[in-house]
């Protein structure tokens, strides 16, 4: 049956705000490489914050790290004009009791979902595909796309159902199969035959989904030929020279040293009899799985990207700014869905939107991190976890915490 896509209720009416940040000349958007590169310069040249507010952001993160439990975290701030802060805190391995390192590599999510949106939309500047197409067009196999389109899939607002939530897939790859491989088909049969779906009425409200994303891997690799992964490292990570960014082939579970060792933690009801032989460190008696050599393809083109601090401080402005789409395109991706009742974060096309800052979190066994831009102050924070909480995102507990203290006109606490 086709559904019609309902009105939108005044909660959902789309906030077209920037946070006030402009776009990049016109020459920086025709030379990405160059622009990628003034802002590695520009960051790495900055002096360190202020002693204060260093003393005052260690003691947080410390403290954080302590009453949660956390084995590691590793912290970049960039403000023009006030200075950096990049700093790592606790274990990157457990089992050797090694520290972990600002240069470390971090599995990094959901932010891979930034990176394959941004694809989408440069697809569309070069006529291959419209937002507005739909997904079903692509699909004709799965009739119960209904009249879902690329938007919908980019804003997650299409209704799909999250393959992750269903009884063949949850806690499988994580803890039956952890070196198992799945196959992006695979993954959309479990999302899109599941008798929950549709969720709701496609366009009626924001709900990530990773369906959505696995959905327009595919469609990117039926318009160009290619998989996801080839078209990310040739339109994005080699031009913006993001050479330790990575998008894993699906029978790739390794980690390029040096990189944190990424823990879950499974207690209480998270805890099943499928853990007990991966259990292989505890923090403080707790056992921590050490998923770091989980194989990501169960998370594919919605989050099996690995990258590092060095490189998402260059990504987040980058994403933020458009610099590598058309105005157009970034006028489009920054019409965000209010995802929150105060109306203050949204979800753009690949791309949050919180108090101002522009960016993307991530969350994926053993690893939990977040990139945000904040384009009022060419300012950009980045936050990674190697522990997976099982109901917290705890990277952005720490950057909100930081937020607060380092720009608290945004959060109106002036």
């Amino acid at each position: 049956m086709t559904l019609r896509t309902p009105r939108l209720p005044p909660l959902f009416v789309l906030l077209a705000v920037l946070g006030g940040g402009a776009l990049p000349p016109a020459d920086a958007q025709e030379n990405p490489s160059a622009r990628a590169a003034e802002i590695r310069q520009k960051y790495d040249g900055l002096s360190d914050l202020n002693p204060d507010l260093t003393r005052k952001m260690r003691h947080r993160i410390s403290s954080f790290l302590e009453s949660e439990e956390i084995p590691g975290v590793v912290v970049g701030v960039f403000i023009p004009g006030r200075g950096k802060f990049v700093e790592a805190f606790g274990r990157g391995d457990l089992k050797r009791e090694t520290a972990v390192k600002s240069t470390d590599r971090f599995r990094i999510g959901d932010i891979t979902k930034s990176f394959l949106a941004t694809v989408l939309l440069q697809l569309q500047d070069e006529n291959k595909l419209r937002l507005d197409d739909r997904a079903a067009a692509f699909f004709p196999e799965y009739p119960r796309l209904g009249p879902v389109t690329l938007r919908q899939l980019a804003g997650n607002t299409s209704g799909l159902f999250d393959y992750v939530n269903g009884p063949d897939y949850r806690f499988k790859p994580m803890f039956e199969y952890p070196k198992g491989v799945w196959k992006p088909e695979q993954l959309l049969r479990l999302g899109l035959k599941d008798p929950r779906h549709p969720v709701f009425a496609p366009g009626l409200r924001f709900d990530s989904c990773n369906t959505n994303f696995i959905l327009l891997g595919e469609i990117i690799r039926k318009i160009t030929g290619h998989p996801p992964a080839a078209e990310i490292e040739k339109r994005i990570l080699r031009p913006l020279g993001l050479k330790e960014t990575v998008f894993p082939a699906n029978t790739d579970s390794t980690i390029a040293s040096p990189f944190a060792h990424g823990y879950y933690q499974a207690e209480g009801k998270m805890r099943l009899p499928e853990m007990e032989p991966l259990t292989t460190a505890y923090l403080k008696g707790r056992p921590m799985i050490d998923a770091s050599g989980f194989n990501p393809s169960y998370r594919g083109a919605a989050g099996a990207m690995i990258s590092t601090l060095h490189d998402l401080k260059v990504w987040a402005p980058l994403l933020a700014q458009g610099t590598l789409l058309s105005p157009e395109s970034q006028r489009q991706r920054t019409q965000f869905t209010a995802s929150q009742p105060n109306g203050k974060v949204g979800y753009g096309l690949g791309l949050t939107h919180m108090y101002g800052f522009l960016g993307h979190n991530g969350t994926t066994p053993g690893y939990n991190c977040c990139v945000y831009h904040l384009p009022d102050q060419d300012a950009t924070m980045v936050v990674l976890i190697n522990s997976l909480h099982p109901t917290r995102s705890l990277a952005e507990e720490i950057f909100s915490e930081l937020a607060v203290l380092l720009f608290p006109e945004q959060f109106g606490r002036e």
